[in-house]
Formats: C-alpha cells, structure tokens, sequence
C-alpha cells in the first residue's frame, strides 16, 4: 500500500479523497488477514488539517462533518487492526500447539 501523494498544489478535497481510499484499501487487507503498516499516515493528515486551515469559512462547515466522518473511520480501522491482531495471535498460538503435539507424538512412536 502506497502514501497518498503530497505536493504544495494537491488540494484538501484531494487529499481527504486519498486517505479515504488508502482507509479502505487498509481494510481490504486486513479482512484478508494481511498486516497493514500504517505509518507516515499521520503525516498525511497532519498535512490535510493544515490545508483546511487555509481554506474559506463557507468551507470550513464542510470539512468539519468531513473530518468527523474521518475521526469515526480511523477509529473503526483501529478497531479492526487489534481484532485482526488476536485473531492472527491465536491461530499462530494454536498452530505452535499442534506442531508440538505432533513433534511429541512422533518422538514417542
């Protein structure tokens, strides 16, 4: 997964666009059970907040609703990195368990 693209011309609307898709896309790995490595992604919105600093008061109503909607999103994006997270812990666990128990059995043949 690649960074949304940051240069001094890319637009707030742009960007916001960006880290939407990099979210989903960030949730189709995961229900494949695939890591996703989320860092510089803070940067990414670090950057998207100051644009919108910039922008005209008319739009600042927008961008509010628009940046609620992305504080729920993140969250439910965290949420389902640690349920994945456990998920792939215990079949890791439960796969150690069986190779011992395998490794045992065939010691005792």
């Amino acid at each position: 997964m690649k960074l949304p693209d940051i240069n001094e011309h890319t637009t707030p609307d742009a960007l916001l666009k960006a880290v939407y898709a990099y979210i989903d896309a960030a949730e189709g790995y995961l229900d494949t059970k695939n890591m996703v490595d989320l860092a510089g992604l803070d940067s990414v919105v670090d950057v998207l907040c100051s644009r919108v600093l910039k922008v005209t008061k008319e739009e600042h109503a927008r961008f509010a609703d628009a940046f609620e909607d992305l504080h729920q999103r993140l969250g439910a994006l965290q949420e389902k990195m640690i349920t994945t997270q456990a998920v792939m812990k215990e079949e890791i666990e439960g796969s150690t368990k069986r190779q011992r128990a395998t490794h045992a059995y065939r010691k005792g043949q």
